[in-house]
């Protein structure tokens, strides 16, 4: 799904209510595409033309893999978190864009090696 950081949040909210309804047998699949469209237009203020672009538009589901969506909501937050305080050690507002636009990454890997990896290791 194309969509910006609040939409992005809005859609995982919508999966993860579709996929316990699923789960928990309180939506039969046949009645999945309508109960998609009526979420999306609630919290996403769009109906998609198709199921294509609506219940279907990922292979989550026609795959079997249910509960990823909970985990990629905190994937966003923490990534938020993580560039701000990226940000703040490297000197404020839109330290990250200067860095890449000056062919810094370095930098950023520096800093991730510094304040993030080693907490992911352990």
């Amino acid at each position: 799904m194309e969509t910006d950081e609040l939409s992005y949040a809005l859609h995982i909210v919508l999966r993860f209510e579709l996929e316990l309804a699923l789960l928990e047998q309180q939506l039969p699949v046949e009645e999945l595409p309508q109960h998609w469209n009526r979420l999306s237009g609630e919290l996403l203020g769009i109906r998609p033309p198709n199921d294509a672009l609506g219940c279907l538009q990922d292979i989550h589901w026609a795959e079997g893999l249910f509960g990823y969506f909970p985990s990629y909501a905190l994937g966003h937050l923490i990534s938020a978190q993580l560039g701000e305080a990226m940000e703040s050690d490297l000197g404020g507002e839109g330290a990250i864009d200067a860095a890449i636009a000056a062919g810094e990454e370095t930098r950023l890997r520096e800093w991730l090696a510094r304040r993030v990896w080693p907490s992911a290791a352990r």
